[in-house]
């Protein structure tokens, strides 16, 4: 793998993005990482966070809510089924779906992973003030809440599966650009991309 430039070197318009993937590329490792102990990974993570706030849900609706393909979420949750996480059962609402919820189990499971996120997120972030934090989080949410309003966002829509490939975006070769989808099993290794 060869280094990547100094973030100067980076032509100013490709900056912004240039730097959330390497920051999201560290962020990843470390929360995969940090997650290792308690035998989850992130997209399950996603789903016990999800199940917490809302459930039932059906996998079509968490595989949405938390921005995943139908593929990633099946493998998800039959993890989280053999570990003892969640349990599906024919919706009574719709017969053609499952609805999932999380057991005691998943609730533990969850509550030792939320440990593991805030160590690693305290580790990752404790370089920024409490203000800087805020600031950080307010600037992001407003990125993400004006991708996912507009209507050629995935949200909610259809994703590629891990090994369909992805549409034509602005960062092209540039890391997967949404964290759940890389799903519970590990897909082919990509190429670097090419450092301008």
């Amino acid at each position: 793998m060869t280094e990547p430039p100094p973030s100067d070197a980076v032509a100013p318009r490709f900056r912004t993005g240039w730097l959330l993937q390497r920051a999201y590329r560290h962020a990843r490792r470390d929360f995969i990482a940090g997650l290792a102990p308690t035998r989850l990974e992130p997209l399950h993570f996603g789903v016990l966070l999800t199940l917490t706030h809302a459930q039932p849900l059906s996998q079509t609706e968490l595989a949405q809510r938390n921005n995943s393909d139908r593929t990633a979420m099946v493998r998800a949750l039959d993890d989280l089924e053999r570990l003892g996480c969640v349990v599906r059962r024919q919706s009574a609402r719709d017969r053609r779906s499952n609805d999932v919820t999380i057991t005691p189990a998943g609730r533990e499971a969850f509550a030792a992973a939320q440990t593991a996120s805030v160590a690693v997120t305290d580790r990752l972030f404790g370089v920024l003030s409490p203000q800087e934090r805020r600031q950080l989080d307010a600037l992001l949410t407003k990125v993400i809440d004006h991708i996912e309003d507009r209507p050629d966002s995935w949200l909610g829509a259809e994703r590629p599966g891990p090994h369909d490939p992805e549409p034509d975006v602005a960062n092209e070769g540039q890391a997967e650009p949404w964290i759940p989808a890389e799903g519970t099993r590990p897909r082919p290794p990509r190429e670097e991309p090419a450092w301008p």
